[in-house]
């Protein structure tokens, strides 16, 4: 994906309401569908890339036809390429000392903690896990420094704080190494 892309992300609680908006963005606007899904529990996932114009105007043609089954949106230019690879390939040969667990109620929050983490602190996502098998939660795991880790949560927090989504936010310094092939 190149930086001067951005991303979109769209969260319905109805799939056939999804499948409809996926349906109508992708043959009425310049985007590029990464991912289409139904999602625990009964949601429904749109990621797609493309130029700004073109993601704003998805998001705005997708919301047109959402009724109350629309749950989230969101937009990020210039999306950290290491939140995309996440997404793919989790990647516990990154864990250094610390980690953090930055949990919430929609994907599209941890989407956007995820995309603010890696860009104001040096930090590693070893994880982000959209909704499967979490009733609709998800979560980012990152690795760092102790303090590299805080300040990346404490930024994922800031942007989150006044939404109602945050179901907790940890860091754990002298992570112990024996349970890392529990976390994904």
């Amino acid at each position: 994906m190149s930086k001067n892309l951005c991303i979109g992300f769209l969260e319905y609680i109805s799939i056939g309401k999804g499948i409809e908006a996926a349906d109508l963005i992708s043959k009425n606007t310049e985007i590029n569908i990464l991912l289409s899904a139904p999602n625990c529990p009964g949601r429904y996932q749109i990621l797609f890339d493309g130029g700004v114009g073109a993601v704003k105007e998805a998001v705005e043609l997708a919301k047109g036809i959402a009724d109350f089954n629309f749950l989230d949106s969101l937009i990020i230019p210039r999306i950290d390429d290491k939140v995309i690879s996440a997404l793919y390939s989790p990647d516990v040969s990154s864990i250094t000392d610390t980690i953090g667990v930055f949990e919430t109620m929609t994907m599209t929050s941890s989407i956007e903690g995820a995309d603010i983490m890696v860009k104001t602190s040096d930090v590693q996502i070893v994880e982000l896990r959209l909704g499967k098998g979490l009733a609709g939660k998800s979560y980012v795991i990152i690795t760092g420094t102790v303090q590299s880790v805080q300040s990346a949560m404490d930024a994922a927090l800031e942007s989150v704080k006044d939404r109602g989504v945050l179901i907790s936010s940890v860091v754990i310094p002298s992570f112990n190494p024996e349970l890392i092939r529990h976390l994904i």
